[in-house]
């Protein structure tokens, strides 16, 4: 169950923008099967709606699709914090490829995402790797421009060492 709560000044400091993943704020741990997830949000509406295995044979990646049920961009001041903590098994996670585990923030409509977006983004994991994570904060591959085509779709993420 998604937990949300108001940012502290320290975590301000820490984070550069909504949506972002910071090692050691989240944490993978394969000998607890856990992922705890941890990032920042405008607003105490969002939550985690579902997340996906988008790893290819050369990156393992993660996709959390959040969203606060607003058809509107969610702008930049990080307010609060939404953490959740996921089994590892449920998220298929048998094998993190060089220790490393790429977490992705899409933050989309309910009913605007599709399936069609999670092949997309996976896509771009595959011709991209772990890379294409700073490139959805910065909006730095031309791809993706493909997947953000409306509003409130706005992406970041991370990159977790395991």
């Amino acid at each position: 169950m998604s937990q949300i709560r108001p940012i502290t000044p320290t975590e301000k400091t820490l984070y550069n923008c909504n949506f972002q993943i910071i090692n050691g704020q989240s944490v993978l741990n394969m000998n607890n099967k856990t992922l705890s997830i941890k990032t920042p949000v405008v607003n105490n509406n969002f939550t985690f709606v579902q997340a996906y295995n988008v790893s290819s044979s050369k990156t393992s990646a993660i996709l959390f699709h959040i969203t606060d049920n607003s058809r509107s961009a969610s702008g930049n001041q990080m307010n609060y914090i939404l953490e959740n903590t996921f089994n590892t098994d449920s998220l298929n996670l048998n094998n993190i490829i060089d220790n490393k585990l790429g977490i992705i923030i899409f933050n989309d409509y309910p009913s605007d995402f599709n399936q069609n977006k999670v092949n997309a983004i996976k896509n771009l994991v595959v011709n991209h790797g772990l890379s294409v994570i700073s490139s959805l904060c910065d909006n730095s591959i031309n791809e993706i421009d493909d997947i953000f085509v409306g509003s409130p779709e706005k992406g970041c993420g991370g990159v977790l060492i395991a």
